[in-house]
């Protein structure tokens, strides 16, 4: 059984960069807040974006799009992970 859910965390804007970049461009302290605070959320990738996962053939199912998330915290991919 294959599903949505069970995808690693959506870094939102951030997919795709490296670290080092994305802290010259953010600043480290923010990157870190991001990465490893609970609530804390990368800004979010658009609709529009090439790596918005809706995009993807795997996604066609689903008639709502706006459940795929487009950035994710900590606290967001437990909720999402859970039975």
């Amino acid at each position: 059984y294959k599903t949505w859910r069970l995808n690693e965390r959506m870094y939102g804007k951030l997919e795709g960069l490296s670290k080092r970049d994305t802290a010259v461009e953010f600043g480290n302290k923010v990157v870190q807040a991001w990465r490893r605070g609970f609530n804390a959320r990368p800004p979010p990738v658009d609709l529009a974006d090439p790596r918005y996962p809706g995009h993807q053939r795997r996604y066609s199912q689903f008639v709502d799009k706006e459940l795929i998330p487009r950035s994710e915290s900590l606290r967001d991919c437990m909720e999402r992970t859970r039975p």
